[in-house]
């Protein structure tokens, strides 16, 4: 019964990783409600107001976050892969991370090699709703092969003698609560660079873009809007 209810449930991790990871022919860039859209970022402007001390914002991360203000989701490239995985974050804390920043009650981790190196990346969006959440539960809990790992199966023991084999729904909400309570996320950045002891906040993006993606699709364009940044 145990290996069914696990088997189960890995299929499901499975089906809903697939479900938001895309083909790159098959993906169109969503337009939205233009009245909409636009609101969005003027809200997002106005809370980056309240949130900045003297720190700055690139035009990049204000349409990402605004994206992400209007539930519309974002894209994200995975490396040596002609797909893209599809994210939903809560600008709200993201915009928490960004003034802790400014608070100096957090500060992210420098980049060692380039093309990002001396840019600094912090986390974010661990209770996300798209890939990266149904990965790292997946990943938490399973092998590459579908069983649960070692370190893992008294949890899994003391969920399945508390909840019963038969209710997977159950099962698989408590595994995801665990998940979520017992480590640390990961997966995205919030870029920023500092200058003049000045922060620079540079963009959204996912370690498995890779460095180099990242640099030239993202962060050559945040030079461009702050070229003192290149030196």
């Amino acid at each position: 019964m145990e290996n069914n209810i696990t088997t189960k449930i890995f299929a499901h991790y499975q089906s809903e990783m697939n479900k938001r990871r895309i083909e790159h022919r098959q993906f169109e860039e969503y337009i939205a409600d233009e009245n909409k859209y636009h609101d969005c970022i003027k809200d997002t402007e106005q809370r980056l107001k309240i949130k900045l001390k003297d720190g700055v914002c690139s035009k990049m991360l204000i349409h990402q976050l605004a994206r992400h203000r209007c539930n519309l989701g974002e894209a994200f490239n995975e490396e040596g892969l002609n797909s893209k995985v599809i994210e939903y974050y809560s600008t709200s804390e993201i915009l928490d991370v960004i003034e802790f920043i400014e608070l100096e009650k957090m500060k992210g981790n420098r980049f060692d090699s380039l093309p990002l190196k001396g840019l600094y990346k912090i986390h974010h969006g661990g209770y996300s709703t798209g890939y990266s959440i149904v990965k790292n539960i997946n990943n938490f809990w399973f092998d590459n092969e579908g069983i649960i790992k070692n370190k893992r199966q008294k949890d899994f023991n003391e969920i399945i003698s508390k909840y019963g084999s038969g209710d997977l729904v159950t099962i698989a909400n408590q595994m995801h609560s665990k998940a979520i309570y017992s480590r640390k996320l990961t997966g995205e950045w919030i870029i920023y660079a500092i200058h003049d002891n000045r922060k620079y906040y540079m963009c959204l993006a996912m370690h498995n873009e890779g460095d180099a993606n990242i640099f030239e699709h993202k962060i050559k364009l945040c030079y461009q809007e702050f070229p003192e940044l290149q030196n």
